[in-house]
């Protein structure tokens, strides 16, 4: 069926019945517990390699979640602290919202760095070390969303 809609020129049809066929292919199998549990990893992320815009949605949460606890959570409260004053007279430690959009960025972007976390890093209190574990959390969360659109996108993970 699938190969008829493609024929057909209804490429988004035969998406959905591959999707329908791989959601039937693990209920009806006597699938283990590791390939269930990929099928329905891959269904979340990848809608089965079939959606990899579905590991784009994960990866822009993820970014706007480490943009909102750098300028909003712990690291407005304490958490973020400028490592050097941007001139002899300034007497605040505190980053500006800017470096700390800046930090979060950092947090939840892959590949690209704005060098914020220069100017502007964690400081060694609660907040701060809250702010360096969850950024650490975020920053493998981005990486895997990053890596399964990529999977998704060149179809490593799409089931034929």
């Amino acid at each position: 069926m699938a190969a008829a809609q493609r024929a057909a020129g209804h490429d988004r049809d035969a998406r959905a019945v591959l999707i329908a066929h791989r959601h039937d292919q693990l209920r009806r199998t006597a699938a283990g517990p590791g390939e269930r549990t990929w099928g329905r990893l891959t269904w979340l992320t990848l809608g089965y390699g079939y959606q990899p815009w579905r590991a784009l949605l994960g990866l822009l949460a993820i970014v706007l979640a480490a943009v909102f606890l750098a300028a909003l959570g712990p690291g407005a409260h304490g958490g973020l602290s400028r490592t050097v004053p941007r001139d002899a007279t300034a007497t605040a430690v505190s980053c500006s919202t800017v470096d700390r959009i800046g930090v979060g960025l950092d947090f939840g972007l892959p590949l690209i760095k704005t060098g914020a976390r220069s100017d502007c890093t964690t400081t060694d209190t609660a907040a701060g070390q809250a702010l360096t574990a969850t950024g650490w959390t975020l920053q493998a969360c981005a990486w895997a969303f990053a890596t399964l659109f990529i999977a998704g996108f060149t179809s490593a993970v799409r089931k034929t």
